[in-house]
């Protein structure tokens, strides 16, 4: 739902990925291991990461709440950033 409040110009997308990536860091207790990390991934390519925000829209629209292209993404982004990691900890 952070995304779908505008109250920055210009930066909403960049200012939503960068609180949620931190939740999860402050979730875990660290950094999260592993490179390229998941937001350095969605602007390596933004196109599966918006593609998954309009899906979410267009369900929102139809009067439904469906995050799950959004999910499956980001699994798939934290899968590849972990896998990344170079020391056991």
């Amino acid at each position: 739902m952070f995304n779908w409040i505008h109250a920055f110009r210009d930066g909403n997308g960049r200012t939503a990925r960068s609180i949620t990536y931190a939740i999860l860091c402050i979730g875990y207790g660290r950094s999260l291991p592993g490179s390229p990390t998941v937001p350095e991934q969605i602007r390596m390519n933004r196109y599966p990461y918006t593609d998954a925000l309009q899906a979410a829209d267009l369900a929102w629209a139809g009067g439904t709440v469906d995050v799950s292209a959004m999910e499956a993404l980001l699994d798939e982004l934290l899968e590849k950033q972990l896998s990344g990691t170079t020391s056991a900890t």
